[in-house]
């Protein structure tokens, strides 16, 4: 087998980024450490975060995702 995109995460970055590669021609190889459905994507059962509003900034996004992840990872 013939790999010319390997893609080493399986959440949903990591699938985003296989099906558009697949989509443009290439053969993908998905890696994952884990089963897919142990994901931290799949653990996050569909929550995201992100700077969208007015009030917001990526900068109060990062110190609010260090804070809240605080001992998350160490």
């Amino acid at each position: 087998m013939s790999t010319q995109v390997t893609v080493v995460g399986a959440g949903a970055g990591g699938l985003y980024t296989a099906v558009c590669a697949s989509r443009h021609g290439a053969r993908v190889t998905l890696v994952s450490a884990t089963p897919l459905a142990e994901s931290s994507s799949w653990w996050a059962q569909g929550g995201l975060a992100a700077a969208v509003s007015a009030h917001d900034s990526p900068e109060h996004h990062l110190r609010d995702t260090i804070t809240a992840g605080r001992g998350a990872v160490r």
